[in-house]
C-alpha cells in the first residue's frame, strides 16, 4: 500500500541497500517533490500528493537533471 508506514522502511532499505548517503538522497528526493530542502519528511509528502504525482515529480527530476 502508498502509506506512510509502508514508504519509510521500503525507502530507507532500498537506499541503504544501494549504500546511497541517506541525507543526500532524502533532500534530493524532497526538492523533486515540493521544490524545497525543509518541510515534511518525503513518505508524508508523497501519500500527501499521491503515488502517481509523486512519480511524475521524480522523473520530470530525473530528466531536468539528466538522471
Amino acid at each position: 500500500p502508498f502509506t506512510e508506514e509502508a514508504l519509510e522502511p521500503a525507502l530507507s532499505g532500498y537506499i541503504h541497500s544501494k549504500e546511497w548517503p541517506m541525507g543526500k538522497v532524502m533532500n534530493t528526493l524532497r526538492l523533486a517533490l515540493i521544490g524545497s530542502s525543509s518541510g515534511l519528511g518525503i513518505a508524508a509528502v508523497a501519500t500527501i500528493i499521491g503515488k502517481e504525482e509523486t512519480a511524475a515529480r521524480v522523473a520530470f527530476a530525473c530528466k531536468t537533471l539528466g538522471e
